[in-house]
């Protein structure tokens, strides 16, 4: 088949604004999707081919209308955190586009030339429900969305960077340690869903300790905290993670070793807590109520004197002798 750049290239600069729409159109249409999924990511990339690589490829296949015949022209790629979330996000995916084919080269056998490679690859074209001025053009248009976890990006980026299209071009000892370079990411993303999923389960566990009052089996971590406060105060704002991490090793340096300590002492000093923080707000030493998280550590401090000591909270004596009364014994 007879290859003409030249022609290639004034077809793609003709194209290229509406190749460019259809990418941020898409863009946004998946990462809505996502947002609303609730789906846990890490990034979303896009981009339109360049024209140097779409020459190449037309010919190397021997394609003479390639912006045509090419499903990957505009490509998207969601990253996601772990591998077990590539399956949510490929289902999130189902509702905002018409998938029409799909290659899964995550859970495919591996061969020599894909043992360096693994992904789920989409293509798509917009759902016939995005109509109206600024998607009628993109109508028809087909793309290439990649679903991989991060370990399989990294990876996919440093086998990139060695520059080789087969192992079966390199001596047999390269190919055993690119093989084995191989095997570390894909243990890696093994790994840590095992640790994910280990997690889930005891936040589950703890979660229903919580929930039966049974917090004496609950040790006191930033895990077991996270879901107390979402449970014990989810009136109240959400702390940050790092704030809730804190909170949660100095409640273990100073002697609390089960959430049943404290939930002990929350319930001393909620009343007590609840007034002061009232009165500072009053007083406009505050413009908003504390989130959970400190909200926790003001009432301990105010129902455990020895570990306001040791913790130097900025409880004043006058203030905790003004609210003494509401701690209860």
């Amino acid at each position: 088949m007879n290859v003409q750049p030249r022609r290639i290239r004034t077809d793609y600069e003709k194209r290229l604004p509406l190749l460019e729409g259809f990418r941020e159109s898409t863009v946004f249409v998946v990462a809505r999707e996502l947002r609303l999924s609730r789906v846990e990511y890490l990034r979303v990339e896009s981009r339109v081919k360049e024209l140097k690589s779409i020459i190449e490829k037309a010919e190397r296949k021997g394609v003479s209308d390639p912006l045509d015949a090419f499903d990957d022209i505009v490509g998207l790629r969601v990253v996601t955190y772990l591998k077990r979330d590539i399956e949510t996000v490929k289902a999130a995916m189902a509702s905002c586009l018409d998938v029409i084919k799909i290659d899964d080269k995550v859970n495919e056998l591996p061969t020599p030339e894909n043992f360096d490679y693994q992904a789920i690859h989409l293509t798509f074209r917009l759902r016939d429900h995005y109509k109206g001025p600024h998607y009628d053009d993109f109508k028809g248009m087909v793309g290439e969305l990649q679903i991989r976890s991060a370990a399989m990006d990294a990876w996919a980026v440093v086998a990139h960077g060695l520059a080789y299209r087969s192992d079966q071009e390199l001596p047999p000892e390269l190919r055993r340690k690119l093989a084995a370079v191989s095997a570390g990411y894909y243990m890696a993303d093994e790994a840590l869903d095992d640790v994910a999923n280990a997690s889930d389960a005891l936040r589950e566990d703890w979660e229903r300790a919580i929930a039966e009052a049974d917090l004496a089996a609950v040790g006191v971590n930033t895990l077991s905290l996270t879901e107390y406060l979402s449970l014990r105060l989810s009136a109240r704002r959400v702390t940050d993670a790092a704030i809730v991490a804190g909170i949660a090793s100095e409640l273990a340096c100073h002697g609390y070793a089960t959430m049943d300590q404290v939930e002990a002492s929350l319930g001393f000093g909620l009343k007590a807590a609840e007034a002061l923080e009232s009165d500072r707000l009053a007083r406009e030493e505050r413009t908003a109520p504390y989130s959970a998280g400190p909200f926790l550590l003001l009432a301990v401090n105010l129902a455990d004197v020895e570990f306001a000591s040791r913790h130097g909270e900025d409880v004043l004596v006058r203030e905790r002798d003004q609210f003494a009364h509401l701690v209860k014994d």
